[in-house]
């Protein structure tokens, strides 16, 4: 019976069919208010549960009620509708709805009243943010290292071994998770000029030439004495004696700074390091390296942040050195740190390396820092 139909009984009732009837107007009118409050009060009705996702991913329905279905690494339930209550005086209370709960990947939260909350799943790279183009899935990299999957404390694996000066410039090799880009990182610590590299041994790219991307977190670099020259990324070989580094950079006072440069020492060249203002460094923040060892020219390019730094190219004529620059046959490559002045300002240096990589095609630098 609807409100409407319940007010036109009341008004035909009258205290003549009352008394025929021998009941009272009040009794009457009460037993009438009661049926009409039950029957054709308020048009509620209870909310229907939203339908949450089953935790096999798949869409589940919720049970019928106020409360919603809770879906758990599926897809978000819709959450029932909030009903509205009646338009009668005395009409009952309008019937309410929870909204399904969605939590796990992709979810859409159910609607219940204004909608029931969503979880959603995390991005990729996890907590710390995506890395596109960092991580070790790539089966065709020559070699990859982001650290995930070794102890935290002393640093050790099977894919590379430690070099570390000792005495009182000793150098320490571990891994933490006080800067990374994952959730761990290679923290090397030395003192004064001392040094600390991991060392990849047997490495052989293909036509003596390869592509490097390499993150980097530095403390400070040296800001004393003037040329205070350090290597970050450095590989020997056959065929020659140069060491060839194609990462470090050198202080240089009268510019009041420190400058990214190529280099190399101990072959026909020299010693030498083709640094450029237009290429300072840059402390306490993540850094992206990415170059490139073209041996049909003696080449090595660099990019820094993923900008390109053609002023810092090298080649087999291009370089700052005396004779023709000429790669040795590679078969060893080390990443880490190592400054080579004495008694240097700072007086030790804390350095951060995370997701090297190695291929025969260049590598991104992926997602900024997180």
């Amino acid at each position: 019976m609807s409100i409407q139909s319940c007010r036109q009984s009341l008004r035909r009732l009258s205290s003549r069919h009352l008394a025929l009837r021998g009941l009272s107007l009040t009794a009457w009118q009460l037993a009438l208010v009661v049926a009409c409050s039950s029957n054709c009060g308020s048009s509620s009705k209870s909310g229907t549960g939203g339908t949450g996702g089953q935790a096999t991913g798949g869409m589940g329905t919720g049970g019928a009620g106020p409360t919603g279905g809770k879906a758990t690494d599926g897809t978000g339930g819709a959450g029932g509708q909030v009903s509205t209550g009646g338009s009668s005086t005395t009409g009952g209370a309008g019937g309410s709805a929870t909204g399904g709960s969605a939590t796990g990947g992709n979810g859409q939260g159910g609607q219940g009243g204004k909608g029931g909350a969503a979880t959603g799943g995390k991005g990729d790279g996890g907590a710390n943010g995506g890395q596109s183009g960092a991580g070790c899935q790539d089966s065709s990299l020559l070699f990859c290292e982001d650290f995930e999957t070794l102890a935290t404390g002393a640093a050790s694996s099977s894919h590379w071994t430690n070099e570390v000066s000792t005495g009182t410039t000793a150098g320490t090799l571990t891994i933490d998770n006080m800067h990374s880009r994952g959730t761990k990182a290679l923290h090397i610590h030395t003192v004064g000029n001392g040094r600390g590299l991991i060392h990849v041994k047997n490495f052989a790219p293909p036509a003596n030439s390869f592509y490097g991307r390499m993150w980097m977190w530095v403390d400070a670099f040296p800001s004393a004495p003037d040329y205070a020259h350090f290597t970050m990324v450095e590989a020997t070989g056959t065929g020659n004696a140069s060491k060839v580094r194609a990462v470090g950079g050198q202080f240089i006072s009268a510019s009041n700074g420190s400058f990214w440069g190529a280099g190399s020492d101990g072959g026909p060249t020299g010693d030498w390091t083709k640094w450029k203002t237009s290429a300072p460094t840059k402390s306490a923040a993540w850094v992206c390296v990415q170059w490139q060892m073209d041996a049909s020219k003696n080449a090595i390019t660099l990019s820094i942040d993923g900008q390109p730094k053609p002023d810092l190219s090298v080649s087999t004529k291009d370089h700052t050195g005396s004779g023709d620059f000429v790669f040795p046959t590679f078969n060893d490559i080390w990443f880490g740190w190592w400054l080579y002045q004495a008694s240097p300002t700072p007086d030790h240096f804390d350095v951060w390396l995370d997701d090297l990589a190695l291929g025969t095609s260049a590598i991104p630098c992926g997602a900024s820092s997180p």
